[in-house]
């Protein structure tokens, strides 16, 4: 069962989609793939360089290097995740997989893949290296094996063994962690994550470490996500969402501050990201990438749409009400 789920989960004609520039505006509906991001705070920002990525120091990659393989090591020492491990390597990967290794050049090639899709999306040069090295990844094929990571590997939020994956970043180091669905065939799903923590480990070096506001986080994770899985999931959310707002049923400017892990707040945030990047893509990187170089949203986005957040809102109000009659 496991060899058939990763051979289709990571076969790279499905993992492809459309492209992130080509989204259009569909606010309102959703569903729920759980997916959280764990960030830690940076205590070595810079300021940005006139690039699409931070340049990492020789000191910041070995930390990167150190960081993936001590989790590793320590994952050996807990018997659930004592057996099966093995690293395959890709250039811009060090995946630690529990996978049959027969599956190794079907998930190296995927992720590469999706390496690839984000780095046209955000219009990263092929020769540019957004990570500190390599992005870790840790595949993990059951819920015993994710929460004994999550408590006794990583030592987080004991309330993440619930998630179906997460991404955990700072300046020195990123790493997605895999969950198995609760569904061992639910191939879509795993796609989903796999997606939205991979643009979040993407984001976090792009162009600069500095974290950027969660709504444009998640946002752009889900709006990836949905771009590139064949999936109607975070459609129906999005829709959902929408509706509840639009009927003032729950209060969506409240996602400005935070998103909380529930349907409607992603549903709103993929909603927003995908409404500004249909009026203006050029003009959602701009704001991307001042947020990055250290402008607050409220300026980055009056520079790239002249909006402040309640003429943004009411923009978006209008084009949802139009694009779910």
């Amino acid at each position: 069962m496991k060899r058939a789920f990763l051979a289709a989960a990571f076969a790279v004609a499905t993992l492809i989609g459309a492209a992130f520039a080509q989204q259009r505006v569909a606010p309102g509906d959703g569903t729920g793939v759980t997916a959280t991001t764990q960030p830690v705070k940076s205590s070595t920002s810079k300021p940005a360089k006139a690039s699409n990525y931070a340049v990492p120091s020789e000191p910041q990659v070995a930390i990167a290097s150190q960081t993936i393989k001590n989790l590793a090591a320590k994952s050996q020492t807990v018997s659930s995740l004592s057996t099966g491990m093995h690293m395959v390597e890709s250039p811009h990967f060090t995946i630690y997989s529990w996978f049959p290794p027969a599956q190794d050049n079907s998930i190296r090639q995927s992720m590469e893949q999706l390496y690839s899709m984000l780095s046209r999306a955000f219009d990263v040069g092929k020769d540019e290296t957004v990570w500190v090295g390599k992005c870790g990844v840790f595949m993990l094929t059951s819920q015993e094996q994710f929460t004994d990571f999550v408590t006794k590997v990583d030592h987080i939020d004991p309330h993440m063994a619930a998630a179906a994956g997460y991404c955990h970043y700072c300046s020195n180091w990123a790493y997605l962690v895999m969950n198995m669905p609760t569904s061992k065939g639910d191939i879509e799903a795993y796609r989903l994550t796999l997606t939205h923590e991979g643009t979040h480990g993407f984001l976090s070096r792009y162009v600069s470490d500095r974290q950027i506001p969660t709504w444009v986080n998640e946002g752009i994770a889900d709006a990836m996500a949905d771009s590139l899985v064949a999936s109607s999931r975070l459609k129906t959310r999005l829709k959902d969402a929408t509706r509840v707002a639009l009927k003032g049923q729950m209060d969506a400017k409240k996602v400005f501050d935070g998103v909380r892990l529930g349907q409607f707040d992603y549903g709103i945030a993929q909603s927003w990201v995908q409404f500004l990047l249909a009026k203006n893509r050029k003009g959602f990187l701009k704001f991307l990438t001042l947020i990055k170089q250290g402008k607050s949203e409220a300026d980055a986005l009056q520079e790239c749409y002249k909006w402040d957040r309640d003429q943004m809102y009411q923009a978006w109000q209008a084009a949802a009400a139009r694009s779910i009659r």
